[in-house]
C-alpha cells in the first residue's frame, strides 16, 4: 500500500520539476516513519514483556 502512495507522489514531484527537493522530503520523511515505527514497537514489545512478568 505505501509503495503505490510513494510512486504517485514521486511522478507528481517531477513533474512540477522539483524532483531533487522532493526526493530529500521523501527521504526524510521516510526515515522519520522509520524511527517512529522502531520506536513504536520497541515500546510496545517491552510492554508486552512487562504484562507477561506481571502476569
Amino acid at each position: 500500500m505505501q509503495g503505490k502512495g510513494e510512486n504517485i507522489l514521486q511522478e507528481q514531484g517531477q513533474k512540477k520539476g522539483r524532483g531533487l527537493g522532493f526526493q530529500l522530503n521523501a527521504i526524510t520523511l521516510t526515515g522519520i516513519v522509520v524511527m517512529v515505527t522502531i520506536l513504536v514497537s520497541f515500546v510496545g514489545y517491552r510492554a508486552y514483556g512487562e504484562l507477561l512478568n506481571m502476569g
